[in-house]
């Protein structure tokens, strides 16, 4: 797939897929079951596509027996009398942090007695609705084919857990090679940015990437997969397989995490500029046939919905089961983006976006694991540097480049859009910390990690137009700041999970007994 670049190159950007998968497949292994970002409920969606069942309506979607049992591996237990056993759920995520520092070990250390007498527990702990089960199915049947061939090399409980994680650090290599293929379709003559964005994407401290969820490094890697083949259709007039990829890919990229529509807007904006600029017949067939295949592969999920649930995506049992209800017009315009703090509140939306787009929202003894000052720069950062590629992209003298870039702008855009619209007309109702009445912004970064791509892509773009005017146009001088990013990435991240390193409930201990 690299064959465009040299030797040399492509054994960086293997590097660089390497360190990617490493770096997942470590932080995947640190962190202990199950993560404060509706880790449960995403695994055992994974359990019961591994079963075969596709879940239909939410309330008859209880977590499974399967998934109970893991509360073997997530939950603590302490003895303060012979003839008292506590219990602590998921206590590094939820509970502060002891003042002894002492956190209780995990069920799975306890003598078998206690081991046995936590299983009922557990079921019964979690007979919980699972109000993740109307999601779409893509990363579901995906885990779950990868968690049954866990089951079939002989991997059980805890183990075969993280087997189900470390699907991602795979995921991920291929992420890194398509941000590289990505960033070569926007900009064929630009070798520095062909190298720096794959760097970046590589390193890049989004922690969603380390648990069980449609989150992970699947939903970037297939929209980052289907806008580069839009744009080399865009580009130019490539053989109808492209076509058939381009079409297959959007609908994987919706049928991941609905969030990510706006591939579709991407879509549009494609097929707007080839139908306008390419008055033949032959192309109007291939672009007929590529919106065909989407609107099939989609249109299959929606109405097998529609029949057996009576709604397009499920998503209305979901808001139910959360206590949110869709709002009236008359209220929508009560929203803070709309009233005299609308500047104030659309500026506390975009900032809290931004910092979470980079760095996730995993707690850790009920605090987020984050350094202000390191937000600070993310969010300066990508404000800049985005503003600085729409303006580079603008006197771009390659039509076709300035055409890619626009693409992925817009692109962005509409997913902003997407999450801001959702924030504005839903009741968020009173069971909910966040969204909230006092706060209604979705603000979870990982609602826009598709984009990872295009946005990576854009964010060095715009710097690499920076170092130009400050007079530093050399390819290393890119390479150079992305390499100290990159670092500064990893160096926060570390910092802020050290602490998760020595839990005695992560899969370094595990595999040591």
């Amino acid at each position: 797939m690299l064959t465009w670049l040299g030797p040399r190159e492509r054994r960086i950007v293997a590097g660089l897929c390497l360190l990617g998968a490493l770096r997942v497949f470590v932080y995947s292994a640190a962190f202990p079951p199950f993560h404060s970002t509706d880790e449960p409920f995403h695994f055992d969606l994974i359990v019961k596509y591994a079963a075969g069942h596709v879940p239909v309506r939410l309330l008859d979607e209880r977590l499974s027996a399967e998934t109970t049992t893991i509360v073997l591996y997530g939950t603590g237990w302490s003895r303060p009398r012979p003839d008292l056993v506590l219990l602590h759920h998921s206590p590094e995520y939820l509970n502060p942090l002891p003042p002894d520092g002492a956190v209780p070990p995990p069920v799975w250390t306890a003598p078998a007695a206690v081991r046995e007498a936590v299983l009922p527990w557990g079921r019964e702990r979690w007979n919980r609705v699972n109000y993740e089960a109307t999601e779409p199915p893509v990363y579901y049947a995906l885990a779950g084919a990868w968690y049954r061939l866990g089951g079939a090399l002989g991997l059980t409980g805890g183990q075969r857990f993280y087997w189900t994680r470390f699907l991602n650090a795979l995921l991920a290599a291929g992420l890194v090679a398509i941000a590289a293929l990505f960033a070569r379709a926007v900009c064929p003559d630009n070798r520095a940015l062909a190298l720096a964005v794959p760097l970046l994407v590589a390193a890049f401290p989004q922690d969603s990437f380390y648990g069980t969820t449609n989150d992970a490094p699947l939903a970037p890697l297939l929209f980052g997969a289907a806008l580069w083949a839009l744009l080399k259709i865009l580009r130019a007039a490539p053989p109808w397989p492209w076509y058939v990829l381009a079409g297959v890919l959007v609908a994987a990229t919706v049928l991941t995490k609905y969030s990510h529509v706006a591939i579709v807007g991407a879509l549009g904006l494609a097929l707007a500029v080839v139908g306008t600029t390419r008055r033949d017949r032959a192309e109007y067939v291939r672009l007929g046939g590529l919106v065909l295949i989407v609107l099939v592969l989609i249109g299959a999920w929606v109405t097998r919905n529609v029949g057996l649930a009576g709604e397009v995506t499920g998503s209305h049992q979901k808001a139910v089961a959360l206590g949110w209800s869709v709002k009236s017009l008359a209220a929508i315009g009560d929203h803070p983006f709309f009233g005299r703090g609308a500047i104030g509140a659309i500026g506390d939306f975009g900032t809290d976006l931004l910092a979470t787009f980079w760095r996730g929202e995993i707690a850790w003894h009920g605090r987020p694991m984050t350094l202000p000052g390191i937000d600070r720069v993310y969010i300066l950062s990508s404000v800049l540097l985005l503003t600085c590629a729409v303006i580079r992209a603008a006197g771009a003298r390659v039509r076709a480049e300035r055409l890619a870039l626009g693409i992925s702008a817009a692109t962005l855009l509409l997913a902003v859009a997407a999450v801001a619209a959702l924030s504005i007309v839903f009741d968020f109702g009173t069971q909910n910390q966040y969204p909230s009445r006092a706060r209604p912004y979705f603000t979870h970064g990982r609602l826009l990690v598709g984009t990872l791509v295009p946005f990576v892509t854009l964010y060095l773009y715009g710097l690499q137009g920076a170092l130009s005017w400050a007079r530093l146009r050399s390819s290393g001088a890119l390479l150079i700041v992305t390499i100290a990013i990159a670092l500064v990435a990893l160096g926060a991240q570390l910092v802020v999970i050290a602490p998760v390193f020595a839990s005695s409930y992560n899969w370094f201990h595990l595999v040591g007994r």
